[in-house]
């Protein structure tokens, strides 16, 4: 860290911008009719996950918010000022249509955990993932963190 914050969070943001890259290069890497389609989904799972975490990060930091070690994307989503949880919860609706499923379940706790628990997923039986939602979730934080650092899209800050 520079000790400059907005340089800082900038910087913790193009960190995120790979590791969600990385995440959507695993998506188009193996064919859909590949017979096991594990690998990619663990690397994807892993990478998008952990961008999601740096995203949050991200708004802690340039907020001032102090934040422990930790993975779990619930516990840092639910530190983050409020104004961020209602935008992301309503971004998150717009695109998914809800933030429980018909059983009441939590989409955000179903992926909280996907860092940590998709790295090691041989410990695992039968673990399951909404993966469609941690990328609307990605790209929530991704959309917020962009406005928020730079006032303007990421690709017009890169010149693309």
């Amino acid at each position: 860290m520079t000790g400059d914050k907005l340089l800082d969070c900038r910087e913790m943001f193009r960190h995120a911008c790979d590791f969600f890259y990385c995440a959507n290069l695993c998506k188009t890497f193996w064919q859909e009719d590949d017979k096991d389609l594990r690998p990619r989904v663990v690397s994807e799972a892993v990478n998008l996950a952990f961008a999601c975490e740096i995203f949050l990060k991200t708004l802690l930091l340039f907020n001032d918010v102090k934040y422990k070690r930790k993975h779990r994307l619930e516990d840092l989503f639910n530190e983050l000022p409020q104004k961020y949880k209602t935008e992301i919860e309503n971004r998150c609706l717009l695109e998914y249509g809800t933030l429980h499923d018909s059983f009441g379940f939590s989409l955000l706790s179903n992926i909280s955990d996907a860092f940590e628990k998709w790295r090691y997923c041989y410990e695992y039986n039968n673990l399951q993932l909404r993966i469609g939602f941690l990328y609307i979730f990605a790209n929530a934080l991704r959309d917020i963190c962009e406005q928020e650092l730079f006032g303007f899209p990421w690709h017009e800050y890169m010149g693309e």
